[in-house]
């Protein structure tokens, strides 16, 4: 069976949108390796292949990486450089920025980019220093689009990371020339029309344009314009549930509003006071300052080659000879793959992978497919799911099912959950016929050993959501100690990975939410709460908010079993209601909570 790969989805979008090899590879490669990468004749760096899927409109958070340690390595090191420009500890950015240039391959224009946009930063923000800055981000562009001009846009694909480089450089002309950007305003919006169909990347990339041309708007006094795109920018935000830049909108908003439109200004102040509340409860700091274009919302899935192969050797009760041996690999070559030293070859790779019949490249999408349509008809399931919505997803699903090929274990594994989360949830089979069904999907990529020995492997999402399902019908059958069993070991699966929490945040942040719950209902009120406010800061930082009502809420109505005492709690179901609204959550989600604090206090949850 030939696996669907990265390189497919290459392949597939360079044909539909007519690219040409030599405009998608302009300054990263040569055709001849982009070639190379299609047929799978070679493992490329992930900071190539995610900058080609951006090139391509393609968000990165809907690519799987399985990668070793050193490219991992240097993801740590921007991801802390990043902390350190978030918290304006410069010096210490700049510390670690000199060693990430020791360690990283600066031969690479990809990481001489990052290097010249970040030392740009440094100076911009840390120092005052715009004119140099301006300078470092020109120089960054031309590392790798030597030729690029602005009023040229369109002959270029920029990926999203070039286009927020872009708009630091705009932003910057700005400050250093008084440049009046809302010229570029209608190329630029059209550009993102055009060029981002992944509504992940659109919503990044349009929040952040729309915010750097609000600021011109201000600045030449067009209000009604800075409202529109301000407006438009929220909207953008909360349709994806994102909290990323969201309370400087708000407060941008709440400015242009307060003297100019009373109703709108109140409406909205009262939705930005409840997450503001939240994030002061969390010390989580309220941005109020100007938004960061550089930051960028990296939420894909990243999984250890090391990892990957430590946890199937001892699941299958090998020693490293004995593996070596079984593959015909020496064994000093496993011990180095394991410990991260090494990255397996092409052949070493597909070998391991044939021997625990594993499927998957480097690079996986969440499904098999060729098209990001696919992969966005996925994610309105889940959305619609998510909302109590089963049978509008229902139809949905049933389009994607006939798109989808069937040679693919991972295709096969979310057809079978999703056909088994629709018949536990429409009720159309006793829940032990479910989660009989829940299991054999889970066995497809898995084996019986995987389910026995939960807990001492990291599962993947899909994997993840299978779990959760079993809990849900282990718990409808009345067996909720069995649904604890589950889900405190899928915890442990992740506790003991070496990839950092924020890279399995879709499943960790649907396991946190689900464990709250059961704790409550087992009455195991402290566990409830300790894990409802480690879920709430986990949420914030990750920049989601669409469980943040939900979690709140649950919290207050475990305060209110665990003291017996509701009567003042009335202001915290509010803000967990405003929550919910602001992050436009679905009428059945915010029904329950309306309902019950009408019977609890005699009122409307939304009366002044």
């Amino acid at each position: 069976m030939k696996e669907l790969t990265i390189g497919d989805i290459i392949k597939y979008q360079i044909n539909k949108k007519s690219i040409s090899p030599e405009k998608l590879t302009e300054g990263l490669c040569t055709t001849t390796s982009l070639k190379r990468l299609i047929n799978g004749d070679t493992r490329q760096s992930f900071f190539l292949v995610e900058r080609i899927i951006q090139r391509l409109g393609i968000s990165v958070n809907k690519v799987t990486l399985l990668h070793n340690e050193s490219d991992d390595t240097l993801l740590i090191m921007r991801e802390m450089i990043c902390k350190l420009l978030v918290e304006k500890t410069y010096t210490k950015a700049e510390y670690i920025l000199s060693e990430y240039e020791m360690v990283a391959d600066l031969n690479n224009p990809l990481h001489l980019q990052y290097v010249l946009e970040t030392r740009g930063v440094i100076l911009s923000e840390g120092y005052g220093k715009h004119e140099e800055a301006l300078e470092l981000y020109h120089k960054a562009f031309k590392a790798v689009l030597d030729r690029f001009e602005v009023d040229k846009l369109s002959d270029f694909l920029l990926g999203e990371e070039e286009m927020i480089l872009l708009m630091l450089m705009l932003k910057e002309e700005m400050k250093v020339k008084n440049t009046n950007i809302s010229l570029y305003a209608r190329q630029l919006l059209d550009y993102v029309e055009k060029q981002y169909k992944d509504e992940e990347v659109r919503t990044n990339i349009y929040s952040k344009l729309a915010w750097l041309l609000g600021e011109s708007a201000i600045k030449n006094n067009n209000y009604e314009e800075a409202l529109e795109l301000t407006l438009g920018g929220i909207d953008a935000l909360t349709d994806n549930g994102l909290l990323l830049h969201l309370p400087q909108f708000l407060d941008r908003l709440l400015f242009l509003t307060k003297d100019r439109s009373k109703d709108v200004y109140s409406s909205w102040k009262k939705k930005r006071d409840a997450l503001k509340e939240l994030y002061v409860e969390y010390n989580e700091p309220w941005e109020t300052e100007d938004i960061r274009l550089w930051e960028s919302y990296r939420q894909n899935n990243i999984y250890l080659i090391s990892e990957l192969l430590r946890d199937e050797r001892d699941l299958s009760g090998y020693s490293q000879e004995e593996l070596a041996e079984a593959i015909g690999i020496d064994v000093k070559t496993i011990s180095r793959i394991e410990n991260g030293k090494s990255t397996p070859k092409k052949a070493t790779f597909a070998s391991i992978k044939e021997h625990f019949d594993i499927e998957g490249d480097s690079f996986q999408t969440r499904l098999a497919v060729d098209s990001p349509f696919l992969l966005e008809m996925e994610r309105d399931i889940s959305r619609l799911t998510s909302k109590h919505q089963y049978k509008e997803a229902e139809i949905l699903f049933k389009s994607l099912k006939k798109q989808l090929s069937m040679e693919s274990k991972v295709n096969r594994q979310y057809v079978a959950f999703t056909e088994a989360l629709f018949d536990n949830m429409l009720k159309r089979k006793p829940v032990e016929e479910v989660l009989a069904d829940l299991e054999d999907a889970f066995l497809i990529t898995r084996k019986d050993k995987h389910l026995e020995n939960l807990g001492k492997f990291v599962t993947t999402d899909l994997e993840a959501k299978i779990i959760n399902m079993m809990a849900v019908c282990y718990k409808q059958t009345g067996h909720i100690n069995k649904s604890l069993d589950l889900l405190e070991n899928l915890k442990k699966g992740y506790e003991r990975s070496k990839v950092t929490d924020r890279n399995h945040r879709r499943p960790i942040g649907l396991l946190y939410t689900n464990l709250c719950t059961y704790y409550e209902e087992m009455n195991r009120f402290d566990d409830a709460i300790s894990l409802a406010d480690k879920a709430i800061k986990y949420y914030i930082k990750c920049n989601r908010g669409d469980k943040l009502g939900y979690l709140v809420e649950e919290k207050t109505y475990t305060n209110y079993r665990m003291t017996g005492d509701n009567t003042t709690n009335k202001e915290k179901y509010r803000q967990s209601y405003r929550i919910m609204e602001l992050m436009k959550a679905g009428e059945k989600e915010k029904a329950p909570l309306r309902e019950a604090y009408k019977e609890w206090y005699g009122e409307t949850i939304d009366k002044d």
